[in-house]
């Protein structure tokens, strides 16, 4: 029920402080909202930050493949190199081998005695021409392992074309962190303009407070002027001096609950205040973000550029290749297709014992084969002495009849 006073409806104290208390509480939340907001702008910039170190890493990992396909390009080149001097020396071996066996069969075709001796050199020639088809097989397996190269510098290319990809993802998201950091910033000035307005609606509050306490001064002024006309009606006088008396405790309550609500009104504007430094602070720290972001999306164009120029070198290294590789496909496609599993151990335990072959090549066959030259005056010296001895032989008395004898036993 509203308090009249000399028939005139006025507020009552409850009315009063249940608005004041309404007030209080809005901004309540208002500061709760406000001061919340440092702590989401803190987590956006760990957020950045974990950002800035992946793009980093990815940097990172863009230079180690830079460094890995340079790696690449190196040893592909020296195995060209290795490929080159092999191919050279197994002519050599091959062209070497060819004239030795043309000259083992003028031998074999002339000289009797010497055709078991000629026909283990030919067997070991066969040995040497089975180490040149073994060096054969390693320059195809060679080609193979260039052909492997290109394939993995292809992997590179698009492992390269895939952090471009995600680089390019990068940079979104960080534009997309500077647009959120712009709504936080117009939600902050929004929230700056709600404050003020709370501080408002306090001041307006403070006056409406002091026209109340002004119109209960009134009031008393109007009480006293009555119990002055009154004084003829002391009951009447003392009923109504003993009203206004609780209306003068009640209206001094009220004023001491306005002088608090002004001091709470205070405390919200000195927050107000904090908070409003408090989002200036946090527009800073978004400027900062906004610069980090900017140093980012320039570490990703850099990041970009390296990439363009390992895909460069890649394209460089599939078109010197390329041909090598063709041709070595079908050679390759014959060895796979053709080599068990157990030829290629004994491949490669024929060329761990290459070094071995190698000594043997040269303190056993070179120094026999520099010896040929002499077995035709040797072999044609040992023809006339056979010829010799076999007239020697015809010659002696009834040689033809035992000669008989032994064929005839022998059949």
């Amino acid at each position: 029920m509203a308090l009249r006073i000399a028939g005139f409806p006025v507020p009552g104290p409850a009315d009063l402080l249940s608005g004041a208390s309404t007030v209080v509480e809005w901004t309540g939340e208002a500061a709760g909202v406000v001061a919340s907001l440092p702590s989401r702008a803190g987590e956006m910039l760990d957020d950045l930050g974990g950002l800035l170190q992946r793009v980093h890493g990815i940097a990172d990992r863009v230079e180690t493949l830079l460094d890995r396909v340079d790696g690449v390009a190196g040893r592909a080149e020296s195995l060209v190199e290795r490929v080159d001097t092999v191919v050279d020396e197994a002519s050599g071996i091959v062209t070497y081998v060819q004239g030795v066996a043309g000259d083992a069969a003028g031998l074999v075709s002339r000289v009797g005695p010497v055709v078991d001796h000629a026909t283990r050199l030919v067997e070991r020639v066969t040995g040497v021409a089975g180490d040149a088809e073994g060096l054969v097989a390693r320059v195809g397996t060679v080609a193979g392992t260039a052909e492997g190269l290109v394939s993995r510098v292809d992997t590179v290319a698009g492992n390269a074309e895939g952090l471009v990809d995600r680089v390019t993802t990068v940079a979104g998201t960080a534009e997309g962190l500077v647009d959120r950091v712009g709504t936080v910033a117009g939600t902050a000035e929004g929230l700056v303009e709600r404050v003020g307005t709370v501080a408002g609606n306090a001041e307006g509050l403070v006056e409406r407070v002091s026209v109340v306490a002004d119109e209960a001064t009134g009031l008393v002024k109007r009480v006293s002027v009555v119990a002055d006309e009154a004084t003829g009606l002391v009951e009447r006088v003392s009923v109504v001096a003993g009203d206004a008396t609780g209306l003068v405790a009640r209206v001094d309550a009220v004023a001491d609950d306005a002088s608090g609500l002004v001091e709470r009104v205070s405390l919200v504007a000195q927050d107000a205040t904090g908070l409003v430094a408090r989002v200036d602070g946090v527009a800073t720290e978004a400027s900062g973000v906004v610069d980090a972001a900017n140093t980012v999306a320039r570490d990703a164009a850099h990041v970009v550029e390296q990439a363009s120029g390992a895909s460069g070198q890649a394209t460089e290294l599939l078109t010197l290749y390329a041909p090598l590789a063709k041709q070595g496909a079908p050679l390759a496609q014959r060895f796979v297709e053709e080599l068990s599993e157990d030829e290629v151990h004994a491949a490669i335990r024929l060329v761990d014992h290459l070094p071995s072959l190698t000594d043997s090549l040269e303190t056993d066959i070179m120094p026999i084969l520099a010896t040929l030259d002499r077995v035709g005056p040797d072999v044609h010296e040992l023809l006339n002495v056979l010829k010799e001895v076999r007239q020697a032989i015809n010659g002696i008395p009834g040689f033809n009849l035992l000669r008989r004898r032994g064929e005839r036993d022998e059949n």
